[in-house]
């Protein structure tokens, strides 16, 4: 282990290139000896270091080794909590013939003891209805759009996108919809850069939408008539936490609409993960973030996906997309299609290589 970590020093210090660190943490990591000691908190810790450094395909089997950690767990005498781990490696193995037990013990489980997002997500998963579109996500990422897709964002009577500070408007003359927008969703950044601003001008701003879903609770919040607080769902996650597309689903899925299409979210795959209109500004820096999402700093944008663990959040979405209730457009698909390791490596590609 002290010899892969030394090797990891010299790739972050700039000293050795990202194949030959790769094959050394691969290497390490496939003996036996070494996953064996690994606890499975500390194998989800040791691939989360490792891709915020851009190490993304040579980390990957350590997931792998958790997930048969924790679906090897064959007691009938699970507790509550071995319960809850179990179900979220099964979102991430994306096993079906598991989920059917998984949903029967989590409805056994007490009332206060199964969290609600856990049985709502195999409900949906499991049982979901296959129906037309009812609502579009149309997310800050190039989107390749079928005729078929138009006519699809074009008849949605729900267009929603992701609100940020220097993103609040989508006028570009290549948008499907004309800059429609019904709901916006904002991450905790910019729930929080909401927070900040002069309440008149954040009134004027909100105004503009019929709905408004931010990412927590703050005072103004509750005095908004437009503005309520997204459905929690990090009770779904083995490791990292969401994406805006996985919450956006979820919230709507649950809670209003039977099928919801996506486009314009790629996992970040690609040299360009955001249109040029969908860049977003930092207020405390005045700096507004390029193709990827990068300010500039090392290893930025690796940092950002490693901590948000893309293979959990892919597998998420997947397991929608295999039951029908999600469908989207040409590069939503291609990114959830895309073998783990497939995509580890395209990732490795555009992001680690580069250490942006």
């Amino acid at each position: 282990m002290s010899h892969m970590l030394r090797h990891v020093e010299k790739w972050v210090r700039g000293e050795s290139t990202h194949e030959s660190v790769s094959a050394v943490v691969s290497e390490v990591l496939a003996s036996p000896a070494t996953r064996s000691g690994f606890l499975i908190h500390d194998a989800l810790a040791m691939r989360r270091f490792l891709g915020s450094v851009g190490l993304f395909s040579a980390s990957e089997q350590l997931l792998v080794h958790a997930v048969q950690a924790v679906l090897s767990s064959t007691s009938e005498q699970l507790s509550a909590r071995d319960v809850h781990r179990f179900a979220r490696a099964v979102i991430v193995a994306g096993d079906t013939e598991r989920a059917g037990t998984v949903l029967q013990r989590l409805r056994l489980l007490p009332e206060r003891a199964a969290p609600n997002c856990l049985i709502a997500y195999f409900e949906l998963w499991l049982h979901g209805e296959r129906a037309a579109p009812e609502s579009v996500l149309i997310g800050p990422a190039p989107a390749a759009l079928t005729d078929s897709d138009v006519t699809t964002l074009m008849g949605s009577e729900i267009v929603m996108r992701i609100l940020m500070p220097g993103s609040t408007t989508w006028d570009d003359p290549c948008d499907p919809v004309n800059g429609r927008t019904n709901t916006v969703y904002a991450n905790g950044q910019t729930t929080r850069w909401l927070t900040g601003l002069p309440p008149r001008k954040r009134d004027s701003l909100l105004s503009r939408f019929d709905e408004v879903v931010v990412k927590h609770m703050d005072p103004w919040v509750s005095q908004a008539p437009n503005v309520r607080v997204a459905s929690r769902i990090s009770d779904l996650y083995l490791c990292g936490n969401p994406n805006m597309a996985q919450i956006v689903a979820f919230d709507r899925l649950t809670g209003r609409d039977r099928h919801l299409f996506v486009s314009g979210v790629s996992f970040f795959l690609g040299t360009k993960a955001y249109r040029k209109d969908q860049r977003r500004e930092f207020q405390d820096s005045g700096m507004v973030s390029d193709r990827t999402g990068s300010t500039g700093r090392v290893f930025e944008r690796c940092s950002a996906i490693a901590s948000h663990d893309q293979t959990t959040n892919r597998a998420l979405l997947r397991n929608l997309l295999e039951s029908g209730t999600v469908s989207g457009s040409h590069e939503f698909r291609r990114a959830l299609i895309l073998d783990d390791m497939s995509y580890c490596l395209e990732l490795d590609y555009s992001y680690g290589h580069r250490r942006t």
